[in-house]
């Protein structure tokens, strides 16, 4: 992997380099790393090679990148306006921004919902309950078995039925 054009930093103590971002390094005194040392941490690899989340210096930035509507924006912002985090970033999926403290999410925004807290969803405008996983599944059933009483599947075939 070439980290040629990517500063890395390591702790004054630490063996490994890492981005700047990186949960590792939050809240401790970082040095400009050299390749000799040590290899790249596993969180700053994955996010290097663009499998892991992308940082933005603020939910204003996060926002431009992520896909919501843009009348969603100031509802997003204004339910996310007291959440205290030192980081914000889009996960790989892009599915949703999340805020950070310490390097852990405290808070999360999708494009129709957020979530201030793990203890809360707020439902934007345009959500949809169920809205993340294609159509909505319906069991269906043929007519009710004049014999048995029972729903015939939709081919028509009672299951108690022999003939």
């Amino acid at each position: 992997m070439s980290t040629e054009n990517v500063p890395l930093y390591r702790t004054e103590t630490g063996g490994r380099r890492h981005i700047r971002e990186c949960p590792h390094l939050l809240g401790k005194t970082v040095v400009e790393a050299r390749d000799a040392d040590g290899e790249v941490c596993t969180m700053s690899a994955r996010e290097l090679r663009g499998e892991g989340r992308r940082y933005f210096g603020s939910l204003d930035e996060a926002l431009h990148e992520f896909g919501a509507a843009r009348a969603n924006w100031p509802l997003i912002g204004q339910h996310l306006a007291d959440v205290v985090h030192d980081q914000v970033w889009i996960v790989a999926s892009g599915s949703y921004i999340a805020l950070g403290r310490s390097g852990r999410a405290v808070a999360w925004a999708g494009k129709t919902y957020v979530n201030p807290s793990a203890e809360q969803l707020i439902e934007l405008p345009d959500y949809r309950p169920g809205g993340g996983g294609g159509p909505e599944v319906h069991d269906s059933w043929g007519d009710t078995c004049s014999v048995h009483h029972v729903l015939r599947s939709r081919s028509g075939a009672c299951g108690m039925c022999y003939d």
